[in-house]
């Protein structure tokens, strides 16, 4: 048997004889969720319940600080540090810690916005809740499938729905979105499979300036679609003469089809 497992199995026998002690509780659980073998949610909440029995004692909530650090979340992290800054025997680890909280809180996991009343209810109200969330590559869309029946595609920047997408006959349990953001993919409890087409303009657009990168591309997509035509004779004769193929030039209003188009519209935006 090798360290780890002999260090889990001690750590075992502690919870055994105490189901609330606090370091073995953090060094078991984090044993575990650093080896997938379990996700953080009953390690905070069990480090959370031994803080609450233990109000006068730093040292739960110190742990329960090292576990918000170390899977980035410095707000919570920083919100259990300034509780125990006056506590008596402090270590000055808790310190240094704040510190180094505080110092990377800006580039921390954070809240940055709350959609209330998406799918028509509070979330988590009446037996009802969003099922999947799902963000495009750009980070500009988000995609939402809710136990209401309806799929909703968000603006991140402002919150607000942009588009609801009904049909389905029973609640959503997953949600996808395509890597160019052109296709939505919905599962539902009636047992169907949704593939929705998405490639439509969310906003009116402000017009925009002339991007000189644009214009390579424009070039060769005008030439590829203007028609061949083959030189007067008087440029053709010598070659005809010496059994060479005519010479055939690109002349005249390039044409098009809309899947071309939408073919240039994809490169521009790659």
């Amino acid at each position: 048997m090798g360290l780890k497992a002999q260090a889990e199995s001690a750590w075992e026998e502690a919870l055994e004889k105490d189901s609330r002690h606090p370091e073995a509780t953090y060094n078991l659980g984090l044993s575990r969720w650093r080896s997938s073998r379990m996700d953080d949610t009953p390690l905070l909440a069990r480090l959370g319940e031994i803080s609450a029995e233990r109000p006068n004692d730093w040292w739960p909530r110190y742990l329960l600080a090292q576990v918000h650090w170390e899977r980035g979340d410095c707000a919570s992290a920083v919100e259990l540090l300034e509780t125990i800054t006056g506590c008596a025997g402090r270590s000055d680890k808790a310190q240094l810690l704040l510190e180094q909280t505080v110092k990377n809180l800006p580039r921390s996991r954070r809240c940055l916005c709350t959609v209330e009343d998406g799918h028509g209810f509070a979330i988590g109200f009446d037996g009802r809740s969003v099922q999947s969330v799902v963000l495009s590559g750009d980070g500009r869309l988000a995609l939402s499938a809710g136990r209401d029946e309806t799929l909703r595609l968000w603006e991140v920047s402002s919150g607000s729905c942009l588009r609801t997408f009904e049909g389905h006959k029973s609640g959503l349990r997953a949600a996808a979105l395509s890597a160019d953001s052109r296709f939505a993919l919905s599962g539902s409890g009636d047992g169907t499979i949704r593939l929705w087409f998405l490639d439509w303009e969310l906003e009116d657009k402000q017009l925009a300036d002339w991007d000189e990168r644009a214009r390579p591309f424009l070039e060769v997509f005008l030439t590829l679609n203007t028609p061949y035509f083959e030189e007067p004779a008087k440029g053709n004769w010598f070659r005809k003469l010496l059994g060479r193929p005519p010479i055939f030039e690109r002349r005249g209003k390039p044409t098009w089809t809309d899947a071309d188009f939408q073919q240039l519209l994809h490169t521009l935006g790659c």
